[in-house]
């Protein structure tokens, strides 16, 4: 889940691993340290004993300590600017990462000193690593599993750290530290130069190919998953193209089937009104009028189908009853409740369409509430906004709810929390902005969901 504070987004979950992994950076040295490794033991022999396989092995016990103490919060560092997309705010993004970077890892040294007195040195490893760390987040690694650019991460520091033990670097700022430079002293006592710079070479070699082999393989990955995702988004576009042709074909079919329809209503309307003018039995011509106004009925709901754009002015009243007529076979229909406070209220309506959007919400509704004490409210008021009248309707029920991080994304073509196509919404939505109205979706996981729909109230003079 995003979290946009209006500069840029973050990724919630990396950017809260990212903090818990700083943090455990911090308390590191409290359980690592040269004495619990006991590299100045190995020092004591090494010395006591003229060996150099000591100072080796202290040199890399110090390797595996400070890579071991610097993994969490350098990795932590890159989980904090990795959750962060700063292309909301273009050039400015491009130094936010870095500064960011360089500040956190220097925050996090000085609080090590402050709380432990242990000083870690703010050197050309360091530096390396935060290079290394700016120049991955710009490769862009976020849809890469998390333990494969951790496992890479911790070898590349690794072997940054092995170049601190190469004493033939000393001058330019590597191995600066009291332990490092401890071992690098004794070998040189020792004349174990030699082979501590050959080991340091070797090891950063093994563990640098093995960073770089593994970086390749995340690449391919990475570029993999994005072949699919472009594959996926191709494929979920000429699945909308085909649905919107064959939506338009069928909406075409529609049309010339309605026109069909209307042909011999037409004829069946002008026929009863010639009958019906040279009808002298009153008891016929009541009948006659009831068939009349049937085929006008009739005639307006098939043009209302057959032209979106047409409405009519109904009451609330007639507008329920229709609504309630078409759900009475649907299997939700005895857990409907409609509270009409206004039965007489005018609305300007496509009846058929602002019905069918009703209906979808119920839908939706059902589908949420999925239990025997389920129940979906209706409430149909009369409100002022900004000196107009409108018609509110309100649709709550008791159900399952729709979290935060699905709320933004309810409107769009394809969104379905079931194994549906996900047009119910868009739909409604759709209908409500063609009334000139508005709707507003309310909710709260495991409590239920309000929806309210605001139109313009009608007048009989329109």
């Amino acid at each position: 889940m995003k979290n946009n504070n209006g500069i840029f987004e973050i990724e919630k979950p990396m950017f809260y691993m990212g903090i818990i992994l700083v943090l455990i950076g911090l308390l590191m040295p409290l359980f690592l340290n040269v004495k619990l490794m006991g590299i100045y033991s190995d020092l004591s022999k090494a010395t006591s004993e003229d060996e150099k396989i000591y100072v080796i092995i202290a040199a890399l016990k110090l390797i595996f300590l400070n890579s071991i103490r610097a993994f969490p919060h350098y990795l932590g560092v890159f989980c904090i600017v990795e959750s962060m997309d700063t292309s909301l705010i273009k050039e400015k993004g491009k130094i936010i990462k870095p500064l960011l970077v360089f500040f956190l890892i220097i925050l996090v040294y000085y609080l090590i000193e402050l709380i432990y007195g242990i000083k870690y040195d703010f050197g050309i490893p360091a530096v390396l690593i935060i290079a290394m760390i700016i120049a991955l987040d710009k490769i862009g690694f976020n849809i890469i599993n998390f333990s494969k650019k951790a496992i890479m991460i911790f070898m590349l520091i690794a072997a940054i750290q092995c170049l601190d033990m190469i004493p033939s670097l000393s001058g330019w700022a590597f191995g600066r530290g009291e332990a490092s430079n401890d071992i690098k002293m004794i070998s040189d006592f020792l004349g174990a130069n030699y082979f501590l710079q050959i080991t340091a070479i070797l090891l950063f070699v093994l563990l640098f190919s093995i960073a770089f082999e593994l970086l390749k393989l995340i690449m391919d990955e990475r570029r993999l998953l994005t072949i699919n995702e472009e594959k996926e988004y191709n494929e979920k576009m000429l699945s909308k193209t085909r649905m919107q042709v064959l939506e338009n074909r069928t909406y075409k079919e529609l049309q010339n089937l309605v026109h069909d329809l209307k042909t011999p209503l037409t004829s069946a309307l002008a026929l009863v009104g010639v009958v019906k003018m040279n009808e002298e039995n009153d008891k016929n011509v009541e009948y006659l009028s009831k068939i009349e106004f049937s085929i006008e009925s009739m005639n307006q709901m098939i043009s209302e189908i057959l032209y979106e754009e047409h409405k009519s002015l109904i009451t609330t009243k007639e507008l329920v009853d229709y609504l309630l007529s078409s759900i009475s076979s649907a299997e939700y229909a005895l857990k409907v409740r409609v509270d009409n406070f206004v039965p007489n209220s005018i609305i300007n309506v496509n009846k058929i369409r602002f019905t069918r959007a009703l209906i979808n919400i119920f839908e939706n509704s059902f589908y949420a509430i999925g239990k025997e004490e389920g129940k979906i409210i209706l409430s149909i008021n009369s409100i002022v906004k900004e000196k107009m009248s409108y018609i509110q309707f309100i649709i709550i029920d008791n159900g399952s709810g729709i979290s935060l991080d699905m709320l933004d994304r309810i409107w769009s073509s394809g969104f379905s929390s079931r194994n549906s196509l996900g047009l119910g919404l868009k739909f409604v939505k759709e209908v409500v902005s063609t009334h000139n109205g508005t709707i507003e979706v309310n909710s709260i996981a495991k409590q239920g969901t309000t929806v309210i729909i605001h139109i313009p109230e009608g007048d009989l003079d329109e």
